[in-house]
C-alpha cells in the first residue's frame, strides 16, 4: 500500500467531489497503482447513491473492467487541452536556432485531434494566462499557468476546475482524465488527411514464441524440445545488468524448438523458444 486518501464534506456528494479532485491530482510514477480505477469508481452512479455491496464488481463488471468510453464533454476537454499542449511544444520547437527552414515544425493554431480513431477539429488562441479553444460551435476559455514539463494540467473552465495528467509518448500524448486513460494524436489538418491513408499495422502474434525482453546473455535453457510445460514453469535465464532474469511460461504449452544456445548474446525481441 502506497497510502490512503480520506476526504470530507458537508454531505456525501460534497465529499465525493473532493475525492474526485484529490484522486485526479495525484502524481504517482514508477509503479502501477489503482488510482485511475478508483477515480472511475467514485464517479459511478451507484457509489454516489451508496448502493454498493460485495456483489458490486460482479454486477457492474461481469466481463472485467473495460476502457472507459469518454463523454462528449470529456472529448472536448481532452481534445482542447491536448491541442493547447501540442501548440506550446510547437511554438517552443520553432524557436530553436539553426534549423533548416523546411524542417521547422509547423506553428499553427488549427489542429486535428485523433481520439478513439475519430478526428476532432480544434482551434486554439493563446492568451497571457491560458487559452481560448473552439470545437465546432463550442467555445471555451481555459485559465491556466501550465508550463512545458508539467505532467499535471489544471485549469478553470466556466468556474469549474479541470485536472488532467498529460504526458508525451513518442509523437502522441497519453492523457488520464476523470477515470479514463486515452492515447491522443495531435496533427495539422494536412497531416490528419495523410494519416487517414496510413495502413494500420496488425499486432504481431507472439503466442507461439518466447522473445527476449532485453539485451543480455542467455546463460541457461531449462527445457528441451517436445517437453510439456505448465504456466509458471522456468523456461530460461538471461543475464543482464549484472542480474539473472528468469523467464517463465505464461500458460500450459509444448516446446517445439530452441532457437538459440546458452552463451549467446541476445537482442531485444529475439526469439528464444517456439511452441506448438
Amino acid at each position: 500500500m502506497i497510502g490512503k486518501l480520506i476526504t470530507h464534506g458537508g454531505n456525501r456528494d460534497s465529499a465525493i467531489d473532493t475525492m474526485c479532485d484529490a484522486l485526479d491530482n495525484f502524481i504517482i510514477g514508477g509503479v502501477e497503482t489503482n488510482r485511475l480505477f478508483l477515480s472511475r469508481l467514485v464517479r459511478h452512479p451507484r457509489f454516489r447513491k451508496n448502493q454498493v455491496s460485495t456483489n458490486f464488481f460482479e454486477e457492474e463488471y461481469p466481463d472485467g473492467i473495460k476502457p472507459l468510453k469518454p463523454s462528449k464533454r470529456a472529448i472536448q476537454n481532452i481534445g482542447m487541452v491536448s491541442a493547447f499542449v501540442h501548440q506550446k511544444y510547437c511554438v517552443r520547437n520553432s524557436e530553436i536556432s539553426g534549423q533548416i527552414a523546411c524542417a521547422k515544425p509547423e506553428n499553427g493554431s488549427e489542429w486535428m485531434v485523433i481520439l478513439d480513431k475519430k478526428q476532432h477539429p480544434i482551434g486554439i488562441e493563446m492568451l497571457e494566462f491560458g487559452f481560448k479553444a473552439s470545437s465546432g460551435v463550442t467555445k471555451k476559455d481555459f485559465e491556466t499557468n501550465w508550463k512545458i514539463g508539467d505532467s499535471l494540467f489544471h485549469a478553470v473552465v466556466d468556474d469549474v476546475t479541470v485536472y488532467m495528467h498529460i504526458e508525451r509518448i513518442g509523437i502522441g500524448y497519453k492523457v488520464l482524465y476523470a477515470g479514463g486513460d486515452y492515447e491522443i494524436l495531435v496533427l495539422t489538418p494536412r497531416q490528419a488527411f495523410l494519416n487517414g491513408w496510413m495502413i494500420a499495422k496488425s499486432p504481431q502474434d507472439t503466442s507461439k514464441h518466447l522473445h527476449s525482453p532485453m539485451p543480455g546473455l542467455l546463460t541457461e535453457v531449462c527445457v528441451d524440445p517436445g517437453v510439456f510445460v505448465k504456466a509458471g514453469d522456468k523456461l530460461c535465464i538471461i543475464e543482464a545488468m549484472k542480474m539473472e532474469n528468469i523467464l517463465t511460461a505464461e500458460r500450459d504449452l509444448i516446446v517445439e524448438n530452441i532457437a538459440v544456445k546458452p552463451g549467446q548474446s541476445l537482442s531485444v525481441d529475439q526469439i528464444i523458444l517456439t511452441f506448438r
